[in-house]
């Protein structure tokens, strides 16, 4: 039932009149509320969990939508991969890989902070 609460309001703040900015403000918002009541954590737990977390969000953020972001969706709309030669879905492989392979590694550093 949570989660079909949690999908609606998801979708009603995707379809409202907001700017996407605002939207995914709310969003950070609700998942911060929402992470804070099932984590129950105290104070303490809670001054030392946010900075990692909020630092972990930004870096994979900045993986999942940095340059290579822009190439995925470029090939996206000339028609997905294969349109691409072989040598062109190597190197785009390749980039995948290393997207995920830092992805991984900056999950594996946030168990570590």
């Amino acid at each position: 039932m949570k989660k079909y609460i949690v999908t609606l309001l998801l979708f009603f703040i995707a379809s409202s009149g907001f700017s996407q900015e605002d939207r995914m403000e709310k969003i950070k918002a609700y998942k911060a509320a929402y992470l804070t009541d099932k984590l129950d954590l105290s104070s303490k737990e809670a001054e030392k969990f946010w900075p990692i977390y909020n630092k972990y969000q930004k870096r994979l953020q900045e993986i999942r939508f940095g340059a290579f972001h822009k190439e995925r969706m470029e090939v996206h709309k000339k028609g997905g991969v294969a349109t691409l030669t072989d040598a062109e879905a190597e190197k785009f492989l390749e980039k995948i890989m290393k997207n995920e392979k830092e992805e991984t590694e900056t999950k594996i550093q946030m168990y570590h902070d």
